[in-house]
Parts: C-alpha cells; structure tokens; sequence
C-alpha cells in the first residue's frame, strides 16, 4: 500500500491526466472506485481502507511506471511496471534517495528538473534516456504533499522509431541539399514550396524568391507552348513526365534544363528534378557545328572519301566520290568489302595498306579499280587510322584521289618511248608502218588494228594488212568511203580529227551504215586521220 496519507490527491492526479483509463483494468471497475471516492460535494474524500487496497492493486498493475518521493528524495513508493522498466527490485529501490538507485544521473539535467519541480512546487513533463536500462522514458512530475510523484512511460520503441524516422529524413535532406541535380517540391497550382541550393547556385535566385511566383514565369517565352503541355500531362494520370526547356537566371540569362516531374495525387504535390544541360547542349551545338563543317569539306573535297569499319565494310562516300566512282545510289555499295573494290596485285596492295592503318599508321599506294559502271579508273590512295577519344583505332578513312589522266598520260609516254626504240631499229617504211598498227593494236587491247590508204578520186579506202586479234578476222580489202561514212563523218576526217564511234548501230554518224559495218564485223572504232602536206586525207589509222 502507498505510505501516507496523499491517495485523495494522487487520485486528482490520475484522474487529471485521465491515467486511469490507460490500465489494464475494466472501465466499469474504475468507475466503481472513483464513485466511492465523489463526496457529495463534488470532490473526493479520503478513501476508506478498502477503497485503499483496491486503489493499490490498481496503481501498482499500471501499464506505466509510478513511483513517489519525500522531500528528502527517499523513495516512498515503486509499482510493478518501474522495478520491470529499470530491471530493480524492490528492496534496491524503496527507502533509498533517488541518487543511490540512479548515481550516474547525478549531476545531469534529470535531477535538475526533479529539483525545479521539489522545489517550485510546479508539474513537469520531460524524456530521458536510462544508459544503464538502455531505455528511454517520458516523466510526468505530479508535486504532492508528502514530495513528489513521477508518471513513467517507457516509449522506447516509439523513440526509436521517431529517432530512425529523424535519421532517414535527415539523410533524405543531407541528399536533398547535398544534391548536385534541382531537386524541388511543387503544389499543382504552379509554385515552388522546398527547393534543395543547387537551384540558387545554378539560377541565382534565392529559394524565397523562387517561391514567390509561378515557376512557369521564368520559363523560356519560346518554350512556354511546350511546358504547360508538358504539365498538363500530370492531370491525365500519367506517372512521369520528362521535357526540357530554357529557364531564367536572374542576371538575365537562360539555363537549358531537362525535367522529370512525378505527381503525388493524394496530396496535390509534384516531385521535380532538372539537370542543368546548358553545356551539354552547348557541346551538342559545337559538336554538330563540326560535323556540319566536316560535312561541307567533305563534300567540297574533289577526292573519293570513304569511312570504312574495322571490319574492312564501306560505311560512307562522300557525293563526289560517288559521282567519281559513277555511284547512283550508295545503299547499293554500302556494307560492301573496300579491299573487293581494287583488283589483281592492287587488292593486294589495299589489304597491306588496311593492315597498317589498323596498326595506327598511315599508307599509301597507287591502284587501278573500275567504277561501278565499269569505267576503267587510277587512283592515288591514302589510308589513314581514324582514332577515338581513348586513341584506339574506331575507322578506318580512305582518300583516293583520280589520277586516271596522269597514268594514261604516264602509260602512254611509256609505250610510246618503247615504240619508238623498236622502230629505230626499222628502216623499211613499211616494216615500220605495220610494227605501229601491231604494237598500237596490243597496247589498247583492241580486237583489229589496220591501217588503210584513201584515194578522195575514187573514194576508196584500200586495207592492204591488218591485225587482229584472237582470229576475229582479217578485213584486207578495197572499200567504198561513201559505204562507211557518211558525209558529216568525212567531213570530221577530212579536216584531219580523230574520232571514235562507240556504237555503230546508234550513233548518228554511222547508224545509216551499221549494216555495212557488222558484215565486216565492227561495233565500235576509233580512226586517226593522217593528212599529206597539203592537207589531204591520205592514210587512216584504224
């Protein structure tokens, strides 16, 4: 039973803070003992013994802590739910001062705030955390007559769920603020309402500022057709959002930022991040700035440029280089083997080339390669390693340039210094006549080479020898000019120009005779016209 004579007034003060309803006992039970308390003025009179122990059992099986004190600090008074809160019994605790149960709290703020409550005679509610009991517990203080009361609730698991709640909120903030992205909290009325420092260090306006007027004011004028769209989306349900626009600083200038907002319905709030682009899309600009520049070098270069992948595949041809290799749709060569494209001892010499510049070396070689229309064609090629940022090999550039001119020319002056060495060894003039027509006829790689004298009295052309090739068959004969060539045709050969026919049947100036010509078999000519001193057509070569 509780010693001394204060049950009326720690009855107050069970009531006052309406305790009584929190233990573990009927309502009905506590109704009936406080109903045999109530004097018939209103307040309560001193319980009768049995009243007393009734009120003990109940005070001592509360759900929370109870414990009273003399004005010496001596316990008077432990329930069972402090012994169990504390780990103590009740020889530890009763009759002894508060400090010789509790020395480590000696000298803390716990027993200053007992000491304020003893002494001003005033109520007090505080937590405290028990080391030794590893516990925390909120005190109620009650001052009564005989010292004073102490309400005590173990509210360890919620202060560890408040203390873990804290903790993850302020590990949410520390990412919050810490956060190198705009991260921002906005109501769906079109304001700001938390906003993480990465805004006023990237914007230069403060977050009170920001707040203060609709976020869709700082938005780009040019943008502003595309944003509240953006917006808008929210109400139709659709979970995240992702746009970009330019956003104001308060210098004046702009920032390029990429949005992603998500809503939170339930409260009408939007959760925002944006990413400041402004030097991505700066890069972006200069990067397609250069490539547009590459571009239009490219494409003014009069050299066949073609990107191929470390595979050895085309993958690009500039326009000119398409139209030097007669290309008419480049999907049509496109993913095709660059070393195919070069042939005989010449593909050879491109693969040794493509070797090197996957090696991160520069080659270079001259070779022959037709064009996609069969048009015999030299080139002077360069095969360059195209590196990427880690200096590896990504491509492989190939810049050849037409040189069909130049070797012809050079092929030419070849064969003609060659020619003209075997026939210094000639002194007949017809030996050297025909030792011409043969060699001219091997070097061009024709099927009949002759050579004919012209007589203008008689119109005839006279074929005395001939050379050709494969047994096409020899045309040695006399023939009619007027049967093989039309008047405009002679006219061309009589002012002493060559000219070459490379189809018989459908060039105008030989059409009207083509049947002349395929019985003698021709389908397509070249003829040199040699003229005498005075001028006259005299002899053709064939």
């Amino acid at each position: 039973m509780i010693p001394g004579k204060d049950y009326t007034q720690l009855l107050g003060i069970f009531i006052a803070g309406n305790h009584l309803n929190t233990m573990e006992v009927p309502v009905q039970q506590q109704d009936d003992e406080l109903l045999k308390l109530k004097s018939p003025t209103g307040g309560f009179e001193q319980p009768t013994e049995p009243v007393m122990a009734n009120l003990d059992c109940i005070i001592s099986e509360l759900p929370n802590g109870f414990a009273t004190f003399d004005r010496q600090w001596r316990y008077t008074y432990v329930n069972n739910r402090l012994l169990e809160i504390f780990k103590l019994s009740r020889v530890e605790v009763l009759g002894k001062k508060a400090w010789e149960v509790f020395p480590h709290q000696v000298g803390i703020e716990f027993f200053e705030l007992l000491n304020h409550a003893m002494t001003e005679r005033i109520e007090a509610q505080f937590e405290f955390y028990y080391e030794l009991a590893e516990c925390w517990v909120e005190h109620r203080v009650y001052p009564t007559t005989e010292g004073l009361a102490i309400l005590m609730s173990d509210i360890s698991e919620s202060k560890r769920a408040e203390l873990t709640r804290v903790a993850a909120e302020q590990e949410r903030d520390r990412f919050f603020d810490l956060s190198v992205d705009l991260l921002a909290i906005a109501n769906f009325d079109g304001y700001f309402l938390r906003l993480n420092p990465a805004w006023e260090k990237t914007l230069g306006f403060t977050a009170t500022e920001l707040m203060a007027q609709p976020y869709l004011d700082l938005v780009h004028p040019d943008d502003l057709a595309t944003t509240p769209a953006a917006a808008q989306r929210l109400s139709t349900g659709q979970i995240a959002i992702r746009f970009e626009n330019r956003y104001r600083c308060k210098d004046g200038s702009y920032r390029c930022l990429s949005w992603s907002l998500r809503p939170y319905d339930e409260r009408n709030l939007v959760y925002i991040v944006a990413h400041d682009i402004t030097e991505r899309k700066r890069d972006e600009e200069l990067l397609r700035q250069s490539e547009e520049l590459t571009r239009r070098i490219l494409e003014s270069n009069r050299d066949c440029i073609k990107v191929v992948d470390l595979a050895g595949r085309l993958i690009y041809m500039n326009d000119y280089g398409q139209s030097l290799m007669e290309v008419d749709d480049f999907s049509t060569v496109a993913n095709s083997q660059w070393i195919e494209f070069w042939q005989d001892s010449d593909r050879e010499s491109a693969r040794t080339a493509f070797s090197i510049a996957l090696a991160g070396e520069v080659n270079r070689f001259d070779g022959y390669c037709t064009t996609c229309k069969g048009t015999p064609k030299w080139w002077e090629v360069i095969v360059t390693p195209i590196l990427a940022a880690d200096g590896q090999v990504s491509q492989i550039l190939s810049v050849s340039r037409d040189i069909t001119v130049r070797k012809i020319a050079e092929l030419n002056d070849g064969f003609l210094y060659e020619l003209m060495q075997r026939l210094r060894q000639l002194t007949d003039p017809e030996a050297i006549q025909w030792e011409a027509v043969k060699s001219l006829g091997k070097y061009l790689d024709v099927d009949r080479a002759t050579w004919f004298e012209v007589n203008l009295e008689k119109g005839l052309a006279t074929i005395a020898r001939d050379w050709d090739r494969n047994g096409v068959g020899s045309i040695i004969g006399e023939y009619s000019i007027d049967e093989f060539a039309s008047p405009t045709l002679q006219a061309v050969l009589l002012a002493g120009k060559p000219i070459a026919i490379s189809d018989v049947i459908a060039d105008p100036l030989t059409a009207a005779h083509s049947d002349n010509y395929r019985q003698v078999g021709i389908r397509a000519f070249a003829s040199i016209p040699c003229l005498d001193e005075e001028g006259r057509w005299v002899m053709t070569l064939h």
